[in-house]
């Protein structure tokens, strides 16, 4: 089953990716640096396991953990084989500075993570959550500039991680 968004959503989409990539080729190292953090979680998954070994935010590093395994299973093994939608760099003419993603576009795996683990640490420390949803804009964001991503898959990613966040924090509370 193929979703085919409506005209609006493809120009809204269009229009948008189109402006955030034409910013300035000065930004190619710093919104891949970022991506690549964003990989696989990686730099999430990092930090929690660090959290994990301090009492005092053990249960946060918990909570990003699970947080960012509820929003893999949603994106990666729910949502993307259903929608198959395919990436920009596959409908439009773009160049590709990172590799190619195998995997269909929405919703955006990097933002549903980071927003998940970001919405996990704002439940526990808002003085931490600031920075960590500042970063996890910012991998959305350096998802769009890439060509990798729609906007939507992108907004869609990110309300992913908040409500993965949500649930799982359910089982860390108390």
């Amino acid at each position: 089953v193929k979703i085919v968004p409506a005209e609006s959503a493809i120009v809204f989409d269009t229009d948008v990716l189109e402006w955030i990539r034409g910013a300035s080729p000065a930004l190619d190292a710093p919104m891949t640096a970022v991506t690549m953090l964003a990989t696989h979680a990686a730099i999430w998954l990092v930090l929690a396991f660090a959290m994990t070994c301090s009492v005092r935010t053990r249960k946060m590093g918990m909570a990003v953990i699970v947080s960012v395994l509820v929003a893999y299973i949603v994106t990666d093994l729910i949502l993307k084989p259903i929608v198959d939608r395919p990436r920009p760099f596959e409908v439009l003419d773009l160049q590709l500075i990172v590799d190619t993603p195998s995997t269909s576009s929405f919703p955006s795996g990097h933002t549903a993570s980071s927003f998940a683990a970001a919405a996990a640490v704002v439940y526990y420390n808002r003085r931490w959550g600031i920075p960590a949803l500042l970063f996890a804009s910012a991998v959305g964001i350096s998802r769009i500039y890439l060509g990798v991503h729609w906007p939507t898959d992108v907004l869609a990613g990110a309300a992913v991680g908040v409500v993965a966040a949500f649930v799982s924090n359910g089982s860390w509370t108390g």
